[in-house]
Parts: structure tokens; C-alpha cells; sequence
């Protein structure tokens, strides 16, 4: 982390560039992977004037999805969801889309209806979804049974 402010010194985009590839990189490994949620919480403790951007809040989201740490992923979407829109903190398409995979690779009971959800919302705040956020929606509906499906279908018929 203190290389990362040091970095965001000298020049904001490079530092979470770094950054980002360094949690990419440890997302990947099995045994310290929780150090990247751990390096999340900590950038928002401390008190610097560069906050995380969209794309280290899309990798820990990507992380924690692909772990099975919901929370972890709700956590992260959650504050950059609250950061000022137009901020570079704020969520971007890839953000609602990581966030809706990782909805779709966990889920529990009713839980793919926040995936519709996100999706809806998305729209709403003049994101556009890609092939992969379409994907992402389709997965989770299929994983939420016989309605879920459903879902999926009307989804698809306001897309055509």
C-alpha cells in the first residue's frame, strides 16, 4: 500500500495500473488471495487524497466472485456505488458486469434476482452492457431455476 501512495505521488493512472495487476496477480493465487480484500479495505482506511478507481474495485469484485466470498464482492461494489457519479471511484459497465458474475457463480435461493436488478440499473444510469454482461445475466437466471429462466427469456425479448 505504501507504494501505491507513493506511486499516486508521481502519477494517479500508473500507480493503480500497478496496483491493479499486482491484485490481478494475487486474486490468482490460492493461498494469498485474501490479501487482496485485505489491501482493498486498507486503501479505504487510510487517509490519501487517491481513492481506488473502478478498475481496482472491478478486480476485487472479479476476485471475490470467483472465490465464493460474496460479501467481500457486495463490499466493494457497494462503496464504489456510493462514490459520486462521474468519479473515476464510481462504477463502470465492467463493474455492474463483474458484480453480476459473481452474483451468478454464487447463488443461494432467490439471490439471481439482484442480478436482474444490477442490470436494470445499469441501464437506468446510462451504462451500456456488452456481450459479457449479457452473458453474466444469462448464467445467473439459468442458475436460478425454472423462473430465473424465465427471466432470461423476457430479457432477451426486450434485446432483440
Amino acid at each position: 500500500i505504501g507504494e501505491y501512495v507513493t506511486d499516486s505521488i508521481k502519477s494517479e493512472s500508473g500507480a493503480a495500473r500497478k496496483l491493479n495487476l499486482k491484485l490481478q496477480r494475487l486474486g490468482e493465487d490460492h493461498n494469498n488471495f485474501m490479501v487482496v480484500f485485505l489491501i482493498f479495505r486498507n486503501l479505504l482506511e487510510i487517509e490519501m487524497v487517491v481513492l481506488p478507481n473502478a478498475h481496482l474495485v472491478t478486480t476485487v469484485i472479479a476476485v471475490a466472485g470467483r472465490r465464493g466470498i460474496l460479501e467481500e464482492a457486495t463490499f466493494a461494489f457497494n462503496w464504489s456505488y456510493a462514490a459520486k457519479l462521474g468519479s473515476t471511484s464510481a462504477p463502470t459497465a465492467y463493474t455492474y458486469t463483474a458484480y453480476i458474475q459473481a452474483i451468478g457463480q454464487n447463488i443461494t435461493g432467490e439471490s439471481w434476482r439482484k442480478a436482474f436488478e444490477l442490470f436494470h440499473e445499469m441501464i437506468e444510469r446510462g451504462l451500456t452492457p456488452n456481450t459479457f454482461t449479457y452473458s453474466a445475466l444469462i448464467r445467473a437466471g439459468v442458475r436460478g431455476g425454472e423462473n430465473g429462466a424465465r427471466q432470461v427469456r423476457t430479457i432477451s425479448i426486450l434485446c432483440v
